[in-house]
């Protein structure tokens, strides 16, 4: 019985942990638009999985953002001016970047929230 415990609970963590990836732009607008029903009023109406998606999403973004300034400060290059903008501000920013270019949203999500960020806001300090 433990082993079939163990099996079941590892099988379990493993589809969480592959179902929170968000490896190109069309898995992060499969689980970020939900970003925009929170910011237009609607929250009180989200069900489990919208409420884990944008939990999820808030934190990729959240997380994506600190690495780029680690590795930007690292290496003495100019950092994103994310100071300012609230975590929601640009988890629609790269929304909008991917849903507006459909024939890259196949494309390695670290490179287009990277690109739709050096787009959107300035370079702050180096």
């Amino acid at each position: 019985m433990k082993l079939f415990l163990s099996i079941f609970a590892a099988g379990l963590f493993l589809t969480v942990v592959t179902d929170c990836r968000a490896d190109t732009g069309n898995d992060f607008l499969r689980k970020c638009s939900v970003i925009e029903k929170y910011y237009s009023g609607n929250a009180e109406k989200g069900t489990y999985d919208e409420i884990v998606n944008f939990a999820w999403c808030t934190g990729w973004v959240d997380g994506f953002i600190s690495g780029t300034h680690a590795e930007a400060s690292a290496a003495g290059r100019c950092q994103l001016d994310t100071e300012k903008v609230e975590v929601g501000q640009t988890v629609r920013i790269i929304l909008k970047y991917v849903r507006e270019r459909p024939e890259a949203a196949h494309k390695e999500m670290q490179i287009l929230a990277q690109s739709a960020l050096a787009k959107a806001l300035p370079c702050g300090t180096p």
